[in-house]
């Protein structure tokens, strides 16, 4: 029992440490104008760059994966998301994270449908 309990006690430290991880998955609309090698944003970075350099500034301690890219699809296999909001105290959750990701694809210019399902963000650039 004592073994399990460190166990425990181990990883709620890990997680308040280095965040809770989740999955997103990018991929697009049938009808979509976009790719990941789109051009976008003012410095005309592909849109692939574009969004790892967001995730750079906004995954919990710069800390994430990616699985994998293509043309149509970018999957973060782990993104580490905070437990608490830095700047409030309020807990923080994927669909919060989603919320940001909405933001930033509307600074590009771009319409996007997000859906939530546990612990996974999927993003469909319209």
């Amino acid at each position: 029992m004592d073994d399990f309990l460190n166990v425990m006690q181990e990883k709620f430290t890990d997680i308040v440490n280095n965040g809770k991880s989740v999955i997103i998955d990018i991929s697009f609309a049938a009808e979509s104008q976009y790719k990941m090698s789109s051009e976008v944003g003012s410095d005309g970075l592909p849109l692939s760059d574009q969004i790892e350099l967001w995730m750079e500034e906004n995954a919990f301690k710069n800390n994430y994966h990616i699985q994998g890219t293509t043309d149509m699809r970018m999957i973060f296999d782990d993104v580490r998301i905070p437990l608490k909001d830095q700047s409030t105290g309020n807990n923080y959750n994927p669909n919060k994270f989603g919320l940001e990701m909405f933001k930033f694809f509307r600074n590009l210019g771009m319409n996007i449908g997000r859906d939530i399902k546990g612990n996974t963000i999927y993003i469909t650039v319209k």
